[in-house]
């Protein structure tokens, strides 16, 4: 029997993650305290064995690129076309920059037009100080 830390060592992953998997039922495990869970070897081995169903695997977060950074590395590709690379081929490769880059402008007036927005709202600062009540005599 082990820890959901030793749990965690042995597949390379957080504390946290094993009890959401055991919360989750994906990883069978065993209370024996009021805080203490004990998962068994042979679970261990079913849970790495068997395959991750499509609602087990973890959705993975992507940091987006820039668009900024896109549109200079398509322009890069876009200007070491192959000479073969027929008009049409060109014209349609120029045309997903431009949307890029109308795309990117678009984005940043709104931005703009955000800060300008809450610098034109006056900020109203309240004191939560409490005074104290008079008492009566």
């Amino acid at each position: 029997m082990f820890s959901p830390g030793e749990v965690a060592v042995h597949l390379n992953v957080t504390r946290r993650t094993v009890y959401t998997w055991i919360k989750e039922g994906r990883l069978q495990a065993v209370k024996v305290g009021v805080k203490l869970w004990q998962v068994s070897a042979r679970e261990i081995e079913r849970f790495t064995s068997e395959p991750p169903s499509e609602q087990q695997l973890l959705p993975v977060e992507v940091e987006p690129v820039k668009p900024s950074r896109f549109i200079e590395a398509l322009e890069k590709h876009v200007a070491a076309a192959p000479p073969d690379a027929t008009r049409e081929q060109k014209a349609i490769a120029n045309s997903i920059v431009e949307a890029y880059r109308a795309e990117e402008d678009r984005q940043a007036e709104v931005a703009r037009s955000v800060r300008l927005f809450s610098d034109s709202v006056p900020r109203v600062v309240q004191n939560q100080t409490r005074q104290p009540k008079k008492r009566r005599r």
